[in-house]
Order: C-alpha cells, then structure tokens, then sequence
C-alpha cells in the first residue's frame, strides 16, 4: 500500500509600509488500504511555517499555521493479523514581527494524523496516533500588545480487533512558544499541549492508550509591561473497549505542568500552569472503566515587579462503565509553588486542586469509580517585603453513580 504524501506549507509576507498577514495550511494524504494480507500505510506527515514582518509606525503583523497530519490506512477484507497504518506527523513554526508598536499575533493548531483500523471482515492492530508539534515567536518594538497562542494535539489511536490484538495509542504533542516587547507592550503566552486518545477495541482486543503530556518551562517572555505565560497540558483518553468481561478499558494519559520563570524586562509576571488528567477509557461488554489520568502542576516565579501565579490541576474522569465496574477518578497534586519578589512588591499564589470524578455504571449491577480526594499542607510560599497573597483550593471528586452496586 502507498504511503500518504506529505504536504508542505510556506507563507513569508513581509511589509515595510503597511500590515502583514501569512498562513499556512497543510494536510497529510491519507495513507493507503490494505486488502488480503496487507498492512495499512502511514499517513502522510503536513509542515507548516508561517512568518510575518511588518515595519512602519503601527502596523500589525499576523502568522497563522494549521496543520493535519494524514490518516493511517485501514485494513480490510482478507487482513488477518495485520496491522493499520500509523498516522502522519504534524509540524507547526510561526513568527509574527513588528518593527514599530504594531500589535504582532501569532497562532497555530497542529493535529497529529489518526491511526488506521479495521474494517469490514479484518482483524490485528490499530496504528498510532501522529505527533504534533508546535513553536513559535512574536514580537514588537512598541507598546502595543503581543499575541501568541499555540496548540497541538496527538492523533488518535486506530481501533484494534480481535483477540490478543490492541488498539493504537494516542499521539503525543509538544508546544514551545515565547513573547516579547521592547516598549513596554503588554505580552500574553499561550501555549496548549494535548495527548492523544487511545484507540477503541472490539472482538476481544485491548484498548490504546491515551498519550501523557509533559510540560517543563515551554513559555517564556519579557517585557517593561505585564507579561502573561499560560501553559497548559493535558493527557489523553483511554481508548473505548468492548468484549472481555472483567478486563479494563484503556488506560488515561497523565498530565504535568512546570513552570519556572521571570520577566527579564523588568515588567509584572503572571505565571498560570494548568493540568487535566485524561479521562479512563470507557468499558462496554462487561469491561470495567479506567482509572482518570494523574495531574500535577507547580510554579517557581522570581521576579522584581509584582507576581501573580496560579497553579491549576484537575484529576482526570474515570471510564464509564457498561457491565462491570466504574473507573476510579484520578489523582490531583501540586508540589510547592512559590513567588519571590526581589525589590519588595506585591505577591500573590495561589493553588487550585480538583480530584478527578468516578466513572457511573449505565448498565449493569458493578460499583462506581471513586472520586478522587486531594490534599494540600502548604504547598504554595510567596517571599516579599511587600504584600504577600496565599491561598489553596481544593475540590474533591465526586464518586459515580451505580444502578445497584457500590456508589
């Protein structure tokens, strides 16, 4: 079978007396079908690089790439054993510049290819999810504001079936983006990091899993303005399954989210890391639901001008159940998170934990998931000679609902 072929995307709009705008957009092909024997083919892998150069006194620049990695090819008729194709790649790059105090936006979505199943008659393997990947700069000279928002989302797994066969696991993700002013502009970051989900499973295979997000200091900025780092990871959902009573569906990606950071222009910092566990994948047949992926998140901000950090985290939602028991919900933690100022001006951090919900039971006499109960004993510090703000928030999950088992 053909493999998909990749797509490739440029856009470069410079302008020296009025804006520029560039996007970029790709698709992957999808890879090839197999019949009779044959495997599915890997879908194609998509590139896309936007840049944007404006100059003059207030001139705006804008970058925008979305991407799509191709669909793995599915296997068909007369495919016993064999295996879908995993799918294609997704790349993003943008810059938006403005050489004056023009406001500069930059924004993407990359999405890795799903992975090839089975259809018709075939059993075997679901293919991968694909990667996504993203990064990208703004910037100004002046005091306008700054943009920049990127995300990237992993594949979903293909379907497995058949006994001792699995479903793909979903794609991982990975974003990088920074932010800057030298007047003095107000500088936002937002960057979004999304595994993918598991592929589902029937006829006595096992479900994929979702893909884990790792965010470690993937923002950063400055400016003599507020700068704002919004970084936010999420795992993926276990893969549905069908068939085998007792098993568990597929298991739910983890989520992290670190971050250490200052302005080195001398301007405020509001430091915000998030986290959501995955949701467990949902069991059908008599399979039980899983547990909801883990999530932890945490900050170390210094900085002279005022601070602001909120750690967000959110335990993932175990599996639904249809026949067996519900999945537990997952774990919400924050290790310490503190803010110093330097020369004495106001802190302020803050913790927020929800615990992941219990999966319910739809069908069927099994026990409903645990929600999930988190705890915090000063886990957030601030260090100032000026006002200092602590507070920690908790949530706890709520247990799932059962039809006439444990709740």
């Amino acid at each position: 079978m053909e493999i998909g072929p990749d797509a490739i995307a440029l856009s470069d709009a410079t302008n020296d007396t009025g804006r520029a705008w560039a996007d970029a957009s790709a698709i992957g092909g999808g890879g090839g079908n197999g019949y009779f024997g044959s495997n599915g083919a890997t879908g194609g892998n998509a590139n896309g690089t936007a840049y944007a150069g404006a100059s003059g006194a207030a001139n705006a620049s804008r970058a925008v790439a979305t991407v799509n990695g191709g669909s793995g090819g599915a296997i068909g008729t007369g495919s016993v054993n064999n295996q879908g194709g995993d799918g294609g790649n997704a790349t993003a790059t943008v810059s938006a510049v403005t050489a004056g105090s023009g406001s500069p936006f930059a924004n993407t979505l990359a999405t890795g290819g799903n992975g090839g199943g089975i259809f018709s008659t075939g059993t075997g393997n679901g293919g991968l999810g694909g990667s996504a990947t993203t990064s990208g700069t703004a910037s100004n000279a002046g005091n306008s504001v700054v943009t920049i928002s990127l995300n990237a989302v992993g594949g979903v797994g293909g379907p497995g079936v058949g006994a001792g066969k699995s479903g793909g696991n979903g794609g991982n993700a990975t974003t990088s983006a920074s932010g800057a002013s030298s007047g003095g502009g107000s500088v936002t970051v937002n960057a979004g990091q999304f595994g993918g989900k598991g592929g589902t499973a029937a006829s006595g295979a096992a479900a994929g899993a979702g893909s884990s997000s790792t965010m470690s200091n993937r923002i950063s900025g400055s400016t003599s303005g507020t700068l704002n780092l919004n970084q936010s990871a999420r795992g993926g959902a276990g893969g549905e399954g069908t068939g085998i009573a007792g098993t568990t569906a597929g298991s739910a990606g983890n989520a992290s989210s670190f971050l250490a950071a200052s302005n080195p222009g001398g301007g405020g910092l509001a430091g915000n890391p998030s986290s959501t566990g995955g949701a467990g994948g949902r069991g059908l047949g008599g399979m039980n639901g899983a547990v909801g992926g883990s999530a932890i998140a945490t900050f170390t901000l210094n900085n002279a001008a005022f601070i602001s950090g909120v750690a967000t985290v959110i335990g993932g939602v175990g599996g639904e159940s249809f026949g067996g028991n519900g999945g537990n919900g997952g774990s919400a933690m924050m290790s310490l998170a503190k803010a110093t100022s330097s020369s004495g001006a106001s802190v302020s951090a803050n913790g927020v934990l929800t615990g992941g919900a219990g999966g319910t039971i739809s069908s069927g006499g099994g026990d409903a998931g645990a929600g999930f109960g988190p705890t915090l004993t000063d886990q957030v510090d601030g260090d100032s000679s000026g006002a200092i703000s602590l507070r920690q928030t908790l949530l706890g999950g709520n247990g799932g609902y059962s039809l006439s088992g444990v709740a």
